[in-house]
């Protein structure tokens, strides 16, 4: 049997955000000065029977952190005990954190994030993109949310009969809220400056390390025997490493052709052009992963007339025949990139890892 197996290391190198579905309220957060902390609030409850009897004549106390914080003095609860995490900066009120992905109260990142980003790399890598188009176009009375297996289908088969099957990814392991912090993300107009709609998330900080294995199954068993006709462009897995690699160095000069025109974004030129530089071994590569990191790095799907066109269709037909004037700039497209600005000279853009693959005897 030949089944490569490897164990995975993921360095974060700009902050990383699997967002849960979950939201940390504002109530939840305690500011003193310009230090802020999110409090463990079923721990407090748990262990607070005055807090509990204080909340139920008085519920508006979580409408205001500074009543919060008078309160939990007057009953002389310690707050420091019920630290889940610490973080700094000004805050928008009534702001919602989005937040990280957890496992018994400790953060990972889930196998299926990191396989589901190496799939859409591998398509786009292996130039698959315009045949995903061209399946598009052919898809017919299909909802929006649907066309996308359609297309999949069409290109790969069933999932008993795709490449990626073979491929498998664990989740990685857990760590606790010391790895985590808070990050202010903004949308910016590659075009003109419009107001900023704050959005804030979990995130894994930068540096933090994540273990776990990835493997291939049988896949090197199937490709060289008779049973390789049975699957669909099969050669798509074959020297993977170098193929994303090439594709995400394509896709930051892209990036940094883009803004290098627009002075005011220079911070991101600078943030790409680090990326460019870091120096690989032969079992590395980087790669974006997770929430905030734009259509580019997520999207099959490369628009041209005839695909807006056919996008168009379907969310009409989504939309109960309602009609839509969708106007996109293809060489622009999209218009907006979700940045974090530590300071004015240093932007970065979220979820950059990198991951190195050792193989396991």
């Amino acid at each position: 049997m030949n089944n490569k197996i490897f164990s995975y290391e993921i360095e974060v190198l700009s902050p990383l955000a699997i967002t849960s579905g979950e939201e940390i309220q504002s109530f939840e957060i305690l500011k003193i000065g310009n230090r802020n902390f999110v409090l463990d609030f079923l721990n407090l409850l748990e262990n607070e029977k005055k807090f509990v009897d204080l909340l139920v004549n008085h519920p508006e106390i979580l409408d205001n952190p500074v009543y919060l914080k008078n309160w939990l003095e007057k009953l002389k609860i310690d707050y420091r005990k019920y630290i889940k995490l610490e973080f700094y900066g000004e805050l928008k009120r009534n702001l919602k954190i989005k937040e990280f992905i957890k496992s018994a109260g400790k953060a990972y990142i889930p196998g299926s994030s990191i396989k589901g980003a190496l799939r859409t790399l591998l398509i786009k890598a292996n130039n698959l993109h315009k045949e995903y188009n061209e399946e598009l176009k052919k898809v017919k009375n299909c909802q929006l949310k649907e066309y996308d297996d359609e297309v999949e289908k069409a290109l790969f088969g069933n999932s008993y009969y795709s490449p990626f099957k073979f491929l498998r990814v664990s989740d990685s392991e857990s760590i606790d809220y010391s790895y985590l912090n808070v990050e202010f993300v903004e949308v910016i107009n590659l075009k003109k400056s419009k107001r900023v709609i704050p959005l804030y998330f979990e995130t894994l900080k930068k540096g933090t390390k994540l273990y776990g294995t990835l493997d291939f199954g049988r896949y090197y068993d199937i490709v060289n025997s008779e049973f390789s006709e049975n699957f669909k462009k099969l050669n798509i897995l074959q020297n993977f490493i170098q193929k994303i690699r090439a594709h995400v160095s394509y896709y930051i000069d892209s990036e940094i052709k883009l803004f290098r025109e627009n002075k005011s974004l220079k911070p991101l030129v600078s943030f790409y052009k680090y990326l460019r530089d870091i120096k690989l071994n032969e079992n590395e590569f980087i790669f974006q992963l997770g929430s905030s990191t734009g259509y580019k790095s997520k999207a099959v799907i490369k628009l041209d007339d005839d695909a807006i066109r056919k996008l168009k269709e379907l969310f009409e037909r989504q939309q109960k025949g309602k009609k839509y004037r969708i106007k996109i700039n293809q060489e622009l497209f999209p218009i907006t990139r979700r940045v974090i600005k530590v300071n004015e000279s240093e932007w970065v853009t979220m979820g950059w890892v990198k991951m190195k693959l050792s193989q396991r005897n």
